[in-house]
C-alpha cells in the first residue's frame, strides 16, 4: 500500500517460520504472531485492512479517502473482499500450489472455483465502464 501511495517506508522481512513471527519482540508487536505489521512512529497495527485503511487516510493520493463517504465505500468493500472471497482464494491456492502435491485436494479447488464465481461477477459487474469502484 505504501508502495502504491509512493510513499517511502522501511521494510523489516518476516519469514513464517516460528522463530521469527513467534519470537518475544515481534509478538509484543502483533500479539497474533502473523503478517504484516505497521509500526509508524507510537502506532503498531496489524490486520492488512486496517493497515490499508489507516493508510488511505493517513496519506494524500489516489488511495486517500477524502471524507466519510468514501471511507465508508473502502470499508465496505474491504470488508466484503475479506469475508466473501478471502477464505475461498486462500483455500485455492492451498490445494493449487502450497500443499504438497500428495495432500491437495482438486474437489476443494473446484468448490472454490464455483463459490468465487458469485462475489466475481458482483465485482465484475460494479467495475463495468470504470476503471475504479469509486469513479
Amino acid at each position: 500500500m505504501l508502495e502504491e501511495m509512493g510513499q517511502r517506508y522501511q521494510l523489516t522481512e518476516k519469514s513464517t517460520r516460528s522463530d521469527d513471527i513467534q519470537s518475544p519482540e515481534y509478538r509484543r508487536l502483533n500479539p497474533n504472531a502473523r503478517i504484516p505489521t505497521l509500526v509508524d512512529g507510537d502506532l503498531v497495527l496489524w490486520e492488512s485492512m486496517a493497515i490499508n485503511l489507516y493508510l488511505a487516510q493517513k496519506y494524500e493520493g489516489p488511495m486517500h479517502c477524502d471524507g466519510p463517504e468514501g471511507l465508508g465505500l473502502a470499508a465496505q468493500w474491504s470488508f466484503w473482499a475479506m469475508l466473501q472471497m478471502e477464505a475461498l482464494l486462500l483455500d485455492l491456492l492451498w490445494h493449487r500450489a502450497v500443499l504438497p502435491e500428495f495432500a491437495r485436494d482438486a474437489s476443494y479447488a473446484k468448490r472454490d472455483e464455483v463459490l468465487l464465481k458469485k462475489p466475481l461477477v458482483l465485482l465484475n459487474d460494479t467495475l463495468a465502464g470504470r476503471l475504479f469502484i469509486r469513479q
